[in-house]
């Protein structure tokens, strides 16, 4: 009797811990979430740029080169933040080929 009682508990546990990971953002998509809101307040010093956006998985670059590249580029504080970001974590050739691109890219003289 205790064997199955003990049994059921530690399949409930693992049924809540699994749906718990199910229902949890994954990190790329959470971190643009967070990136989102700080474009949101405006503040340039929140600790979260410093603090979650280290050691950046190659999904979460990704990400935000594709942000990067739908951006308008009269946002270019936003766009900023983000070479800002991903030059922290430069480790890969993708990573070079983007900072190399934005680099090459003709300056805005939009007055929109």
């Amino acid at each position: 009797m205790k064997r199955g009682v003990l049994l059921a508990g530690l399949l409930a546990c693992l049924a809540i811990i699994g749906w718990w990971a199910a229902k949890k953002p994954p990190q790329a998509a959470a971190k643009l979430e967070t990136l989102e809101e700080i474009f949101l307040s405006k503040n340039d010093n929140d600790p979260r740029l410093d603090r979650d956006f280290t050691d950046l998985s190659p999904q979460t670059k990704s990400l935000l080169r594709q942000k990067y590249r739908e951006l308008p580029a009269e946002l270019r504080n936003e766009r900023g933040t983000i070479v800002y970001l991903l030059g922290k974590n430069l480790s890969s050739s993708e990573d070079w080929a983007f900072m190399r691109g934005v680099v090459q890219e003709p300056p805005c003289l939009s007055l929109a």
